[in-house]
């Protein structure tokens, strides 16, 4: 009997252990089920600086190397951060200053990706402005004059010579971006320099003593000059260079704010164009009004869609330069290297 009460104990034993580890597996699959049912950790990485990044200072342009995962890239230009679109490795920077400094970093989502380190800085100095190009030397006068009103030169827009016909007085207007406090504005300066109606002497010589008018106006982060152009059907000069045969592309544009006049939404489109037929191409600038008929109802009106409401929309050309050969072409020809 003792040997049998022995062998029961052990078998009992045995049937615990069992049970408890039966129930330490089925506990360890509900763990694993339950695990497995959660969303994973996702250890948050930061992205790798951009590699061989340079500056061109034939075409002006800065180049990096693509890095996997960014959602864009940040440019620091003489202290001024400048946002490029993701899959982007390359821009076009107008230079302002005598002294450059450029570095950039690559952009993470916050979530998955943190931001990369800052590159290397990099530098341009132009140490004789005497040999400066026309380029150089227009930013340099036109960041001066902008800055002069509190303003940062962003870019140029156009630039067209005007007034010349009946005096000897050569004037040329300059459209430009500009921030303020934040706020970007449509800036235009017009210089006048006595005794010269040449375009390329005009931009060799202006300077902040020469400025004869200085207009702010604002604008709109939208910028719908693409929108016009596939509208196909443009107004005045525009229209006549399209019935001619060149094809049209935008260059560069802004889009002054609008407002209500005489129950019609109007606003302006201010852009230098492209125009192309086999080797001949131009240069201009053209300011498209667009009126709105039938606004809506609540007083809010969409900039996106107005252009292209074909019905109840008209465009007509306020003003249209073109851009003559040398300083001019030469400047224009910059923006769209």
């Amino acid at each position: 009997m003792a040997k049998k009460g022995r062998v029961g104990k052990i078998i009992g034993a045995l049937a615990t252990v069992a049970l408890i580890g039966g129930a330490a597996v089925y506990g360890y699959k509900i763990y694993q089920d339950y695990k497995s049912n959660q969303p994973p950790t996702t250890r948050v990485q930061t992205l790798k600086t951009p590699n061989n990044f340079a500056f061109d200072s034939e075409s002006y342009v800065l180049t990096w190397g693509d890095v996997e995962h960014a959602d864009g890239y940040t440019i620091e230009y003489n202290g001024t951060n400048i946002e490029v679109d993701e899959g982007e490795t390359s821009h076009q920077i107008l230079i302002s200053s005598d002294e450059n400094t450029f570095k950039i970093k690559a952009n993470g989502d916050g979530v998955n990706y943190n931001d990369s380190a800052w590159s290397n800085t990099i530098s341009y100095t132009i140490a004789n402005m005497g040999e400066a190009t026309l380029y150089e030397k227009i930013n340099i006068e036109l960041n001066r004059a902008a800055k002069a009103k509190g303003y940062t030169l962003d870019r140029v827009i156009g630039i067209s010579l005007v007034q010349t016909e009946y005096s000897s007085h050569g004037n040329v207007r300059i459209e430009m971006m500009a921030t303020k406090d934040g706020t970007m504005k449509n800036v235009i300066q017009t210089y006048e320099i006595l005794n010269t109606n040449n375009m390329e002497e005009i931009l060799n010589s202006i300077n902040q003593s020469h400025v004869r008018q200085f207009i702010e106006k604002n604008v709109v982060s939208y910028n719908s000059a693409e929108e016009l152009l596939e509208r196909g059907k443009f107004a005045g000069e525009m229209e006549s260079l399209r019935n001619q045969g060149y094809e049209i592309s935008a260059v560069d544009s802004c889009v002054r704010e609008g407002y209500n006049i005489s129950g019609k939404f109007r606003f302006e489109i201010v852009g230098t164009y492209k125009a192309t037929l086999g080797n001949d191409v131009k240069y201009f600038t053209s300011v498209n009004q667009i009126n709105v008929s039938n606004p809506s109802s609540d007083g809010v009106y969409n900039y996106e869609t107005a252009v292209r409401l074909e019905n109840k929309s008209t465009v007509t050309e306020t003003q249209f330069v073109m851009h003559e050969a040398g300083g001019t072409l030469e400047y224009m020809g910059k923006l769209v290297c």
